[in-house]
Formats: C-alpha cells, sequence, structure tokens
C-alpha cells in the first residue's frame, strides 16, 4: 500500500475514533488508557509503572517534599519547558517548605501565600500553563509525550504525534492513577 494511501486510511480511522470515543466516560478512558500504557509505555516504564528499578519515571508514588525541594533549591527542566524551565532558587525557608508540602500533597486545598511565587508559572491551582509550565497535580502526560522527558535516569523521547488526543487524555487518566 503506498504511503500517501496509508496515511490517508490512518487519518480516516483516527477521526472516526476520535468521534466514538470523544464523550467515553472515565471508566473506559483509564481502560483504554491502560491499553496504551501496556503497548507504548511498559517497556521502559514497567507492566505497573513503577519505572523498574529507576531505569524510567516510577507513576506509583507521588512527589515527595524532599523531592520538590530539591526541585525548588536546584530549578528543572525535564519538560523543556518555556522559556528554558524552572531556574534554581525561586524560594527558600519558609516558603519553599510550604510551597513543596503543597505541591507533594497534590495541590489540593487552598495554596499557602508562599505559592504565589509558583503560581506565575504554574498557575494559581497547579495545574500549569500551556507552553510555560507543566501542571503540578500529577504526571503531565501530555506535555512529556509532545516534548519528551529528559531526567536524572535518561531522555524518553518525544512521542508527539503519536496518538489521537482521546488517546492521550485516556493515557493520562491511567498514568495518574496509578499513584498509591
Amino acid at each position: 500500500m503506498p504511503l500517501v494511501r496509508l496515511a490517508s486510511t490512518m487519518n480516516a480511522y483516527n477521526k472516526k475514533f476520535e468521534a466514538v470515543h470523544k464523550t467515553s466516560d472515565v471508566a473506559t478512558l483509564k481502560e483504554m488508557g491502560e491499553s496504551i500504557f501496556l503497548v507504548q509505555c511498559a517497556p521502559c516504564h514497567g507492566n505497573t509503572g513503577d519505572g523498574l528499578s529507576g531505569k524510567a519515571e516510577d507513576f506509583t508514588k507521588a512527589r515527595t517534599k524532599a523531592t520538590v525541594l530539591n526541585i525548588i533549591k536546584n530549578g528543572q527542566n525535564a519538560l523543556g519547558a518555556f522559556p528554558g524551565g524552572m531556574p534554581p532558587g525561586m524560594a527558600s525557608g519558609a516558603a519553599a517548605e510550604q510551597s513543596a508540602k503543597y505541591v507533594a500533597g497534590g495541590c489540593k486545598g487552598k495554596a499557602p501565600a508562599a505559592f504565589s511565587v509558583c503560581a506565575g508559572c504554574h498557575g494559581k491551582t497547579g495545574a500549569g500553563m500551556a507552553n510555560v509550565a507543566p501542571s503540578l497535580k500529577g504526571f503531565d502526560v501530555k506535555t512529556a509525550l509532545a516534548k519528551g522527558k529528559h531526567g536524572a535516569i535518561g531522555i524518553m523521547p518525544s512521542f508527539a504525534n503519536r496518538f489521537t488526543p482521546v488517546q492521550e487524555k485516556a493515557l493520562d487518566s491511567y498514568v495518574n492513577s496509578l499513584k498509591q
């Protein structure tokens, strides 16, 4: 089958898929996400999302306060955020402690006043802002797929345009359900 015809067939299938699944409920999205994860992500992240003993991101554990404090102190650009990532030393002392506790807790409840420094890029609720900074509420699947991820344990390549928007939503639903 010529490549142009194959691409046309795939585009038609993806349009149909999106139309059928655009209003899928949470349970269906999670199921779909698990299927995608097992095929596309498990080779590096493990069948249970545990990161294969440090080979890749462990989705089963939430960020700890200590991890967040380390990011605040040293900065980070694991997701290639604009412009150049989070610089080191954005907060210190009590402000860093309060913000780290809030982020490690999943950004639930009322944000401490100290979080206002973070909110400038990550949004008032920590949900992230497109093309600026990722969500702090869970693993930012959409950004990681689009940009890849550079971390202490290696580089995940970009998977941009590999998944439809519904598939990305399903994968996000499943990955963020793995936290214990």
